[in-house]
């Protein structure tokens, strides 16, 4: 069952390679070659369980803040489907991630002076949970971040700035691939998650932003 309609309605599905889940009315839907009743786009979105009924998981679409319910028959079917989808859900995040590299390089602003460092990190804050690329620059103890490397260079105007006054860095615990950190506002109690494409560019970026407040 999913957005619109709340009844349980048998499907036959597809899961995809290229991270999409297709649904059939039934099989032989299918292997008719017939046009699918709808399909998941998997970039973005989460798989759990069912907190409720163990029988469901749940398919949530991060993106369009939409959710899919889907029921097993039985215990062994639903941890296949779970493990298939996550596996799909997490070589997307990892590509994601790694899309874009973080290159420490000074770079000289036509507003600003030469900062302590530039780079490429994924960003996720307060208000919006979703991550984003965003090029990133060191000045100070501020941390300026852009829409683009050009952005920067064209003189505009950052989308936000972290003061790292009273900021604390910190690896995150768990983050696997993905080299999370998190920046800690201790007087505004915000936190701000970022990601770098590896552990070493993580480690240049916490010592950087704790230098700031030496």
């Amino acid at each position: 069952r999913g957005w619109f309609n709340t009844a349980w309605q048998g499907r036959y599905f597809v899961l995809r390679q290229n991270r999409s889940l297709d649904y059939y009315a039934n099989p032989d839907s299918y292997q008719n070659g017939q046009s699918p009743r709808g399909t998941i786009i998997l970039a973005g979105c989460s798989v759990e369980q069912d907190k409720d009924d163990a029988s469901v998981f749940v398919i949530r679409d991060n993106v369009k803040k939409r959710t899919y319910e889907c029921r097993c028959s039985d215990e062994f079917e639903l941890n296949s489907w779970m493990e298939q989808l996550k596996q799909m859900v997490e070589q997307d995040r990892r590509k994601a991630i790694d899309r874009r590299p973080t290159v420490f390089a000074e770079q000289e602003s036509p507003k600003k002076g030469s900062p302590k460092y530039t780079g490429w990190m994924k960003k996720r804050g307060w208000y919006n949970s979703s991550w984003k690329d965003r090029f990133f620059v060191l000045s100070g103890s501020s941390l300026e971040y852009y829409v683009s490397s050009d952005a920067f260079a064209a003189g505009q105007e950052p989308q936000g700035c972290i003061s790292l006054k009273s900021c604390l860095a910190l690896p995150k615990a768990g983050s696997g691939n993905h080299w999370e950190l998190t920046i800690r506002d201790n007087i505004k109690r915000r936190t701000f998650e970022c990601a770098c494409v590896s552990e070493t560019d993580r480690s240049k970026w916490i010592l950087a932003i704790e230098s700031c407040n030496r």
